[in-house]
């Protein structure tokens, strides 16, 4: 597929979560449109994060742009200097208070590409503990919860999970989980 051309570009918005840019585009077809806004955020990680027993450690949060509470995978942003996995260490650390030692990066995960440019670096945290109580930010209210991985899969059949990157990050998860069970069973014939 042919690319757009960016004709101009204006930034209208820019916060320390993002930025908002009005630009001026060219469609290989020659069709112009003046006011296609992208919304550019700042890197963002994702944790699938599985105790000793095999049980996700996920979290209950209302989420005010989409005026409901929704079940998610830890997730946030990262910080001036810091690198993806540290990010995800520190997320996952401060909003349900488990750590890991064992990671995995397990890809990027795109979520809105039609107006926004935001990626999602997924890890795996295996064999994650809980070692503190929570360290939230004064604008976040999170319940964890620790549900057997198999019970995550049916909440995202039945839509008590949907949201995108969380679903995209467990499937990764257990594809993983799977691929292991496998060659420990090869390895044992």
């Amino acid at each position: 597929m042919e690319e757009w051309k960016c004709i101009s570009s204006h930034e209208s918005l820019k916060n320390q979560w993002l930025t908002v840019h009005k630009d001026k585009v060219l469609f290989p077809d020659g069709l112009i449109v003046d006011d296609y806004y992208v919304v550019e955020l700042i890197g963002v990680v994702i944790v699938a994060a599985l105790d000793q027993c095999g049980n996700l450690v996920l979290k209950k949060e209302y989420r005010y742009p989409v005026g409901c509470t929704l079940i998610e995978l830890p997730a946030g942003g990262i910080e001036d200097g810091e690198n993806p996995q540290t990010a995800a260490k520190r997320e996952l650390f401060e909003e349900t208070g488990y750590a890991s030692e064992d990671w995995t990066y397990l890809g990027v995960s795109i979520d809105s590409p039609s107006k926004c440019n935001s990626k999602l670096y997924m890890f795996l945290a295996k064999n994650a503990m809980k070692v503190s109580d929570q360290q939230l930010d004064k604008s976040e209210d999170i319940d964890v919860l620790v549900v057997p991985l198999t019970r995550a899969v049916e909440m995202c059949m039945n839509n008590e999970i949907k949201v995108g990157s969380s679903v995209h990050t467990m499937i990764m998860t257990v594809y993983l989980q799977e691929e292991q069970g496998n060659r420990k069973d090869n390895l044992e014939e």
